[in-house]
């Protein structure tokens, strides 16, 4: 038992290595000083990788989908969003769209008829202690891009 107490420790402290430098290397990048504005992006995409222990990113094991991040996932038409270059176009798709509850509402009606490679490559497999476990081929591929 100490010895997986011991591996156990040495696990959280690799793990808490890896977002200090993640987190460092962002501020370095950002040329930023406050590590309180960069935290949030670490966790994004600490959050977003696959890891191997669930074969699966955290946020998907949470939630059950993958995490949506910028336009492209948005509830906005890609026909709208394809061609925004500046920031006067895309408040011009919100004015013409809206944001909030109706257009929330059409982008889960236009998901459950839409194909998504990310999760038309998901198969539901059953653990032997009964459990569903999820894998998704495709994201599995690129997790390391």
């Amino acid at each position: 038992m100490a010895n997986h107490v011991i591996v156990s420790h040495k696990t959280a402290e690799r793990a808490n290595q890896d977002i200090q430098n993640m987190l460092m290397t962002w501020m370095d990048d950002e040329k930023c000083r406050r590590w309180s504005e960069g935290v949030r992006f670490v966790q994004l995409m600490e959050n977003r990788t696959y890891h191997d222990g669930i074969k699966q990113a955290p946020y998907a094991a949470m939630f059950g989908h993958y995490i949506k991040v910028g336009l492209s996932t948005s509830a906005f038409p890609k026909e709208a969003i394809e061609n925004l270059r500046t920031e006067e176009e895309l408040e011009k798709v919100v004015e013409e769209f809206g944001v909030g509850e109706e257009l929330q509402e059409k982008q889960n009606e236009d998901q459950s008829t839409d194909s998504n490679p990310e999760t038309d490559n998901m198969q539901e497999n059953i653990t032997e202690d009964g459990n569903v476990k999820y894998i998704n081929d495709n994201y599995r591929e690129n997790a390391d891009l």
